[in-house]
């Protein structure tokens, strides 16, 4: 995200692509993010990252920074915003 986006009310970024995951990489990837741990403090913006929303987008979206902080921030339809702690299998996870 461009510097003069960051901490603004709407950054923007660069769509690189999109896709759906087959339903074994999906569970692997939802068993990752159901175990991690709280979000350590880190003030380094990210540069990259990826959204997964349900394909019937029921409002459910989770942010994971791909590099920097690796940040998680889930974003449910019901209930407040959690931020996690991503880690080094996550993010390979991801980039398969």
């Amino acid at each position: 995200m461009p510097a003069q986006q960051q901490e603004t009310p709407q950054p923007a970024g660069t769509f690189e692509y999109g896709l759906l995951l087959p339903q074994k990489r999906r569970a692997a990837i939802e068993r990752m993010l159901a175990a991690l741990r709280p979000a350590e403090q880190c003030s380094v913006a990210a540069d990259r990252f990826a959204a997964l929303q349900d394909a019937t987008i029921t409002g459910d979206v989770v942010y994971i920074e791909l590099d920097q902080c690796r940040r998680v921030l889930a974003t449910p339809l019901h209930g407040p915003p959690i931020l996690a702690q991503g880690d080094t299998a996550l993010i390979e996870l991801l980039r398969r």
